[in-house]
């Protein structure tokens, strides 16, 4: 139980810079995770889908907003 406390610690960081900034400015994501250690970890984030998955990797995209259309 402590693993995951301390990979959860250590990775929500992270996953928190790139989702701001995949927020600020939409771009596609694909997350592949080979032996997740806690699937609930990447469910903070909500944009993060579940793509797929087999054997022992999960792949998630970035299901976040489109970018707003530009006026030139």
């Amino acid at each position: 139980m402590q693993y995951k406390a301390a990979r959860r610690a250590a990775l929500t960081p992270h996953i928190d810079n790139v989702a701001a900034s995949l927020r600020r400015q939409p771009r596609p994501l694909i997350v592949i995770y080979l032996y997740l250690p806690d699937a609930a970890l990447l469910q903070q984030w909500p944009e993060l889908r579940l793509r797929a998955r087999w054997h022992r990797y999960h792949i998630y995209d970035w299901q976040g907003a489109a970018p707003a259309p530009s006026c030139n």
